[in-house]
């Protein structure tokens, strides 16, 4: 069969052009994470070693604000460093995944009567280099899925250091409340020892008093261990764990919870969401790749022989299915595609729980908070002022005047402890909804559903 030497450089060149991939997808890793924690600068993968030790802490004596700390937290953080390394690494997969194999060379060389014969021959592999789009699209799939786990680190880190600023605000201002109330049972046991010697009390009430005093002894202590371990874990979340974080911290305030369905916005805008879809997509890619696996070794090639003369043609070559028939390859992809759909599915659900149960803490953190402060606390303090005035009208003893006074400030230290509870509800419900209360919200521009989900609607 004559072979039209003309059409070899066509084919040759219509198979290079099907080879071809676009280029890799601008994705910014760092960008996207710094936007979506509400940094005005971005955040880069660091390429030195990084001791265990931050090189420089905070300044002692400096204030050190949530928002400053924050930013501080976020690029020492080796968690999020990782996250960057791994999509670099994707990135560079993505890169890899458009360059064509190399062909092969194979010479062969036969003595006999006469003249040596020698054979070449020059093969690509056909059916990998016209794959070549596809490998790709896998590549991308994967390099946009290390995107969105370098934005799920990045809101992990915020909502931690969060989380540890506001225990860190707690745990110093129940300090105060605590040795006033010391000081006020000190008062309170010098009373009843002086009743008790007067003999207008007896032993019962001076012995119940000392052992308020020293219950409350034991909680101001248990306040200082929290005030060091909050701040030692601020220390930890800013890469300088063995340093004093004696800081001054600054009081904050949330601002005004926006009325909107975080269910749908949670949906649209959770990274872990968008990277399961993403690790979907490259499975399906995978999946089409797998179903030409039995032909991957077939090469396209150029082969030239000189017995006598040169002699030069084109050369196919094809395995031949007698073993391996490719269901196996098509099959595992397959499974793989299918444990992903579920992993989507497991995790859109497990976001609208975490929404949910964030929802419901919010809602009866704000209450319990609200009926302590609103009602409990102007109660106590009414009550304490009754007392002050029944004691100088000489109704009654400064006893209830300083048991008024010690229970207005328990309530006060109950309102310390709910308002942390209600700033940490806050902290999840926006990590719930992948935002921040005063920082930016992640965004992409593709529906976070797969595209198979997308097509099976």
């Amino acid at each position: 069969m004559s072979v039209d030497r003309r059409s070899v450089p066509s084919a040759v060149l219509l198979a290079a052009l099907a080879a071809c991939a676009g280029p890799v997808p601008e994705v910014v890793p760092g960008v996207e994470a710094a936007r979506a924690t509400g940094l005005a600068e971005d955040l880069c993968l660091r390429t030195s070693w990084d001791a265990a030790e931050a090189a420089v802490p905070w300044p002692p004596g400096a204030t050190l604000r949530e928002a400053d700390g924050l930013a501080v937290a976020l690029r020492n953080s080796p968690e999020l460093q990782v996250a960057l390394a791994e999509a670099r690494l994707a990135l560079r997969g993505a890169e890899g995944a458009r360059l064509w194999a190399n062909p092969l060379l194979s010479v062969v060389v036969r003595w006999g009567e006469g003249r040596p014969a020698v054979e070449t021959a020059l093969t690509a592999p056909l059916v990998e280099l016209l794959q070549t789009p596809r490998r790709a699209a896998v590549a991308d799939a994967r390099l946009r899925a290390a995107a969105a786990h370098c934005v799920t680190v990045a809101l992990d880190v915020a909502a931690a250091w969060r989380e540890a600023y506001a225990e860190a605000v707690a745990a110093e201002a129940a300090l105060p409340e605590l040795r006033a109330r010391d000081q006020l049972l000190a008062r309170m046991a010098e009373v009843a020892a002086s009743r008790l010697r007067a003999g207008e009390a007896d032993a019962s009430e001076a012995a119940a008093v000392r052992a308020r005093q020293a219950d409350v002894a034991v909680e101001t202590a248990m306040a200082g261990a929290r005030v060091t371990a909050a701040r030692g874990a601020l220390a930890l979340l800013l890469g300088c764990p063995s340093a004093p974080a004696d800081w001054p911290l600054d009081v904050g305030s949330d601002e005004p919870l926006a009325d909107e369905d975080r269910a749908a916005r949670a949906l649209r805008s959770r990274p872990e969401l968008h990277e399961a879809a993403w690790e979907l997509q490259a499975l399906g890619d995978e999946a089409a790749l797998a179903a030409l696996a039995v032909w991957r070794e077939t090469g396209l090639g150029v082969s030239a022989e000189r017995p006598a003369g040169w002699e030069l043609g084109p050369s196919v070559s094809v395995p031949l299915p007698l073993f391996d028939f490719g269901g196996n390859a098509r099959d595992t992809a397959a499974a793989a595609c299918l444990a992903a759909r579920h992993r989507w599915t497991a995790c859109a659900r497990r976001i609208l729980g975490e929404v949910r149960a964030a929802e419901r803490e919010h809602r009866a953190a704000h209450a319990a908070l609200a009926a302590v402060r609103d009602r409990l606390a102007p109660l106590q303090r009414e009550r304490l002022q009754l007392a002050e005035a029944a004691w100088r009208a000489g109704a009654t003893g400064i006893s209830a005047v300083l048991l008024a006074d010690e229970e207005r400030r328990a309530t006060e230290l109950r309102v310390v402890e709910l308002s942390r509870d209600a700033r940490i509800a806050r902290i999840r419900l926006d990590r719930a909804t992948a935002g921040l209360s005063d920082g930016g919200t992640t965004s992409f521009p593709d529906d976070s559903m797969p595209r198979a989900a997308r097509e099976d609607r």
